[in-house]
């Protein structure tokens, strides 16, 4: 049972912007929880991967090819200098307390960048911006796909492309992340997680859509503030 609500709860904050690494931390110390298995988090994270492929199907061909593909790699670049080098150190020294920060500076982020309005395409300037604000995300509370599609609107991106191009940008992120976890797996496939994480990460990613191109980031940011407020009882 604990599988299955964790691959329920990696679906949704995957892609919803509240952070799925800032929740696990939250939600590690408020109920005790020991570390996740590394098995179970490289599998999840591959079922999200996956309802991003299928999520994107029709849009995958014009970014392996041409001018997307140049910037997805361009983008791509900052969080993996991060990753490699940094990652390791950098969540050494983070520690719970931090949490109210960082869901407080998420949903900051989010309730600015909502207001913008642009039909701009993303070029050079504009996916390095957006790979910068992916390598932020390190940090537990600070959401991915709020901060790289923040960053988008904030540039003036079209709405609908700044949510694709945040998504089509997370594809190296967990594909990196899985090759340097894969060497740690013990255990076996479970499938019912990796389905619900599967079928709750396509829901998040339709919701999503839909508060993006609709200007509804507001809600997840008044959650996070909310969830700010209750982890300094930390």
């Amino acid at each position: 049972m604990r599988e299955i609500l964790l691959g329920v709860l990696q679906g949704l904050t995957e892609f919803l912007p509240v952070s799925s690494s800032g929740h696990l931390v939250f939600f590690k110390h408020l109920l005790g929880l020991g570390e996740q298995d590394v098995t179970l988090e490289v599998m999840l994270h591959l079922a999200t991967l996956l309802a991003i492929l299928v999520f994107f199907w029709k849009r995958i061909p014009s970014y392996l090819k041409g001018k997307n593909f140049m910037l997805i790699i361009l983008g791509s670049v900052p969080a993996g200098i991060v990753g490699v080098f940094f990652k390791d150190k950098i969540e050494a020294l983070f520690t719970h307390q931090l949490l109210p920060l960082t869901f407080f500076t998420t949903a900051v982020f989010l309730l600015l960048s909502d207001r913008r309005r642009g039909e701009r395409e993303i070029g050079i300037k504009e996916a390095l911006f957006i790979g910068i604000a992916q390598a932020f995300a390190i940090l537990p509370g600070i959401s991915r796909s709020g901060f790289t599609i923040g960053t988008a609107l904030l540039l003036g991106v079209n709405r609908d492309e700044a949510f694709e191009f945040s998504f089509f940008l997370s594809i190296p992120a967990v594909l990196g992340a899985g090759i340097l976890e894969a060497k740690e797996i013990r255990g076996e496939f479970l499938p019912l997680p990796f389905l619900c994480a599967f079928l709750s990460g396509i829901f998040a990613l339709w919701i999503l859509r839909r508060a993006v191109l609709r200007r509804r980031l507001l809600f997840f940011s008044l959650y996070l503030f909310g969830l700010a407020l209750l982890s300094l009882k930390f």
